[in-house]
């Protein structure tokens, strides 16, 4: 029988999963001959064997791989008998070769993951050796970013080349046979880092002191248990925990950390007490209890009701709302806290306000020292801050029971994503290999993504970088990207709004680089969301349509000033990968206070009252007085006093001439149209499901929404006042089953009116229907007038005093807008187009589409006109907030470059 021999590369998540291990085994099986080892790129296979043999090793390669891994590519070169020294008497595992310092790296590196369920029944064990070992771990789970100083994944190259194996774990991580088959973070009580209890000095505390026997874990969960605050030295930074029934112990967490209203994530022992907290859809518990070891905060509805049997949870936890974020122990240090405290606990990030992680020990005890009361810490060093992610489940309202991701982070970064189609061409053309390509994201939930080969590594989530720590942290983190990778990008994309640091530091990076061989690529804010979901979902260069409600983004100049708007924020588009034209947007209201209104929501309910006033809508040059006037008397009329705060006559004659003179700036974000919504509805109203939800402190000057106290406060309480109204009449219910019915037909209201506009604002000639494109004017523009729809909701406000009947139709309203307006666009570009396409893909994205109601009602409006329209997508893998800039700003950044390379092949 003819023998020959294979080289196989194997790219992807192949390091640090098992996957050498399960290589020798295969081999072992088949009767081949040859070796494996890491390198740069994955993982290097040789193999000898006739053609039978090899090619079953091939098909088990990957229908067979770790559950782990991640194969991108298998590679696969016959190798000729001049080209292979003899084969080898068996199959082994060689160690990793050192490479090249300019050699680029092609692997992709292991996100954290969670404990896997051997190694959990291992420290439940009294038989086992590392019984109550908070460290253990073996190839199928324990951290991996949060510890590779470099590549190829070896512990020399770990934060836990400190830790010298003993023995027995020596002779482990060495047999092939054993699922600790080089496990780079092998540790055990004899060998491994060390966990203990502390005081504010750094004092370590006996466990004696608090427990008759036990450890530092047992400690730990009775201080828990007598209501102190602890601090955790986790897998990628601190975590503040204290008792989630404990609302005494909730509130002074919330004070010390200064967080009066954001809902804490709350850890559970298992899935079966999540089920008794929470409504679990089948994808929701499976996203708790990855196989892959993922282990995110899942945002659930919570139940009204809690069997006597558990310990109830403190209305502080998650206040005003319905829903509540749990996760599972995620480390064996957790697992075996929460089975010694036998409760939940609230799990939060252990920072300062506005303030990345602690990863480190006397940073913790100092930057903590006025929140915790005590500190569980070790000294296995943290190399990289991780966070935890957020998935939101969506099942509540749709059938297909979709989760989608609210931020990035552990178990999930880094990840990768493979190049467009028209992107990976250019890699194989004979124009050359696509440049790197670093793209720096947004400034508030920043992260990074770049190039490597043709896929799209995509970092972790670091939160607002115009705060220093974070902005620190960042540049941080990117360097050490830079340095695993040996990326050395020739193009920089980055936000086009000229104050974001991060774009700041790109026009510096591309000023400084010599020659000029760096080239920066400035990416408009909502073209970005929109190209990054277009990404995900793998969409080959297309027209598209894309509705991208978003906060804030600066707009492109031309357009901003036609609109007289320089801050776009709930826009309609016509793009695709290389351009996006605004075709149409949401009714632009001046921002009094400018950054002031995105946190005290009473001055856009001011600003949209303002414009129900005659005089205003007639000149801003009208008299003053008359304007003023007419608001104090609208006020009156519809009572809304008590939504502002107390102002004095000349306060409130100063707001209202900077509204009406145009001396703020305006925006058209639907955020702020959600923040007026909320002035209104929301002071004194509780969310009324579960009924342990406190109500709100009474009084205006005692109200939230004079001051919301985190992004987004306003629109995430008026869906759960919205979500109350439907579960209290009985329409929609949480069994999630496939026979649920449409939430359009259910609710059976009508929307509150609203307009669309065929003008430019500040000009009064009418303009053509016709979209900016193939054969169309280019002033073409539409506008989406919300200013009927106050007086009608107004009056529902003041009849009927169902404030959750209220935030309903509002919802209700805003989703038949944006059908009514995407159908009209479609409508005229079906008119206009000269191609044979005439149903346009929908792209929903945008911080506003996490609201999940509103997300649903616009798929079913758009899904019933599909002999109109085509496929609606949605971001659903990457956040559809600002934490999906970055993969966006790179498409658009690659697909400009092909742009130009095939521009300049073709020119003579």
């Amino acid at each position: 029988m003819v023998i020959q021999a294979e080289h196989v590369q194997v790219r992807g998540i192949v390091q640090g999963v098992g996957f050498r291990p399960f290589v020798w085994q295969l081999a072992q099986s088949l009767g081949l001959q040859g070796h494996v080892f890491n390198d740069i790129h994955g993982v290097s296979i040789q193999i000898w064997g006739n053609s039978s043999q090899i090619q079953q090793f091939m098909d088990a390669l990957q229908s067979q791989a770790p559950p782990l891994s991640d194969i991108q590519s298998v590679e696969r070169t016959v190798l000729k008998n001049s080209e292979f020294p003899p084969p080898p008497q068996n199959f082994q595992i060689l160690a990793s070769p050192q490479h090249a310092e300019d050699s680029r790296q092609r692997t992709t590196i292991s996100p954290d993951i969670m404990v896997c369920p051997a190694c959990a029944h291992e420290v439940s064990d009294p038989l086992m050796r590392r019984y109550r070992y908070p460290f253990t771990n073996c190839t199928h789970c324990g951290p991996r970013l949060t510890i590779i100083k470099e590549l190829p994944y070896d512990r020399v190259r770990t934060e836990m080349a400190p830790f010298t194996m003993c023995p027995e774990c020596f002779t482990e991580y060495n047999d092939p046979r054993d699922r600790r088959y080089h496990a780079q973070p092998i540790a055990c009580p004899a060998c491994g880092p060390r966990i203990w209890l502390s005081d504010v000095h750094g004092n370590e505390l006996a466990p004696q002191n608090y427990v008759d026997s036990g450890d530092s874990l047992a400690a730990a969960a009775e201080l828990l248990r007598r209501g102190h605050i602890l601090a955790i030295k986790g897998l990628g930074g601190f975590q503040l925990a204290c008792d989630a029934g404990n609302t005494d112990a909730v509130n002074r967490l919330r004070q010390r950390k200064q967080r009066p209203h954001k809902p804490f994530a709350v850890m559970i022992p298992d899935l079966d007490q999540a089920q008794s907290y929470c409504h679990l859809s089948p994808k929701a518990s499976r996203a708790l209890q990855d196989p892959r070891g993922q282990g995110p905060i899942v945002l659930l509805l919570r139940r009204s009701e809690v069997h006597e049997t558990l310990p109830p949870l403190s209305p502080a936890v998650a206040p005003g709302l319905n829903e509540l974020g749990l996760l599972l122990p995620t480390t064996p240090l957790h697992l075996l806290l929460l089975r010694d405290f036998a409760k939940p606990l609230v799990m939060t990030s252990g920072n300062l306000s506005d303030e990345p992680q602690c990863i480190n020990n006397q940073e913790a005890l100092q930057k903590l020292k006025h929140i915790t009361d005590y500190w569980l810490l070790h000294d296995r060093k943290i190399l990289c801050r991780v966070d935890d992610s957020v998935l939101r489940s969506h099942a509540l309202y749709t059938k297909n029971d979709n989760l989608q991701m609210m931020r990035h982070a552990r178990g999930y970064a880094p990840c990768s994503l493979k190049l467009p189609q028209f992107a990976a061409q250019q890699n194989n053309s004979e124009s050359g290999l696509l440049p790197e390509i670093l793209a720096l994201g947004s400034q508030e939930k920043a992260n990074f993504a770049f190039t490597s080969g043709n896929r799209i590594v995509i970092s972790q989530y670091f939160g607002d970088i115009a705060k220093l720590e974070n902005w620190k942290d960042f540049q941080k983190n990117l360097q050490h990207y830079q340095r695993l990778y040996r990326l050395q990008p020739e193009i920089l994309a980055c936000d086009q709004h000229p104050e974001y640091i991060n774009s700041k530091y790109a026009r510096k990076l591309a000023a400084q680089n010599p020659n000029n061989l760096m080239t920066l690529e400035a990416v408009q804010h909502h073209h970005a969301h929109l190209a990054a979901c277009m990404a995900e979902h793998a969409l080959e260069p297309q027209t598209v349509i894309g509705v991208m409600f978003d906060g804030l983004g600066y707009g492109d100049d031309d357009n901003a000033r036609r609109q007289d708007c320089h801050l776009w924020g709930a826009e309609f588009f016509l793009a695709d990968y290389r351009t996006a034209t605004r075709i149409a947007g949401l009714q632009a209201i001046p921002l009094p206070g400018n950054q002031l209104a995105a946190q005290e929501p009473w001055r856009c309910l001011l600003a949209w009252l303002l414009q129900l006033c005659p005089s205003h809508q007639q000149s801003s040059n009208s008299n003053i007085g008359q304007t003023v006037s007419e608001l104090r008397q609208l006020l009156d009329e519809w009572q809304l006093w008590h939504c502002l705060p107390q102002l004095s006559g000349q306060q409130f004659q100063i707001l209202v001439t900077g509204i009406h003179k145009g001396l703020c700036h305006k925006s058209s974000a639907a955020g702020r149209l959600f923040d007026a919504i909320g002035a209104l509805l929301l002071p004194q109203i509780p969310a009324r499901i579960p009924a342990q939800i406190p109500e709100r402190a009474s009084g205006p000057q005692d109200s939230v929404y004079c001051q919301t106290s985190y992004d987004g406060q306003a629109a995430i309480e008026l869906e759960a006042l919205a979500q109350s109204y439907l579960f209290d009449r009985g329409i929609i219910h949480s069994r999630f089953t496939e026979t649920q019915r449409s939430l359009i037909s259910n609710i059976q209201l009508e929307p509150y009116p609203s307009d669309i506009q065929g003008k430019i604002t500040g000009e009064n000639s009418e303009i053509s229907d016709s979209i900016p494109g193939t054969n169309s004017e280019q002033d073409a523009f539409l506008q989406l007038e919300m200013s009927r729809m106050w007086p009608a909701l107004l009056s529902d406000w003041q009849s009927t005093q169902d404030r959750g009947y209220c935030a309903l139709r509002f919802h209700l309203t805003l989703a038949h807008a944006i059908c009514n307006m995407t159908c009209r666009l479609t409508s005229n570009l079906k008119a206009s187009s000269t191609t044979t396409e005439t149903k346009p893909n929908i792209i929903l994205s945008g911080g506003v589409f996490q609201n999940s109601l509103l997300l649903a009602l616009c798929r079913e409006l758009l899904q019933e006109q599909d002999s109109l329209l085509g496929q609606v997508f949605t971001p659903v893998r990457f956040p559809a907030n600002d934490g999906g800039l970055a993969l966006g700003q790179l498409v658009i950044a690659a697909a400009r470059h092909c742009d130009k390379i095939n521009a300049e092949a073709i020119s003579p």
